[in-house]
């Protein structure tokens, strides 16, 4: 029975836990995604019901601002990780 060894033996375990840790980072981009997708939703409703405006256009219009301007958020995505 093999010894349990922390350190790596070879470079392709060390490149497998460079790797394993952008995968960590990933699933924190996924959580973080999603509560503030939930946040934005929440804010639309609210407007939705308070200004008597279709909950399906201010997602459609909130899709086409978050759209117009994807280098900058996939910049900001990309050093993230």
């Amino acid at each position: 029975m093999a010894a349990n060894n922390p350190e790596p033996h070879s470079e392709s375990d060390s490149a497998h836990g460079e790797e394993h840790g952008q995968h960590i980072a990933n699933e924190n981009l996924v959580v973080l995604f999603m509560f503030v997708a939930m946040i934005i939703g929440g804010l639309l409703r609210v407007i939705s019901k308070k200004y008597k405006i279709s909950y399906t256009l201010l997602i459609f219009l909130t899709g086409i601002v978050f759209g117009r301007f994807p280098l900058m958020f996939g910049d900001m995505m990309n050093e993230a990780i």
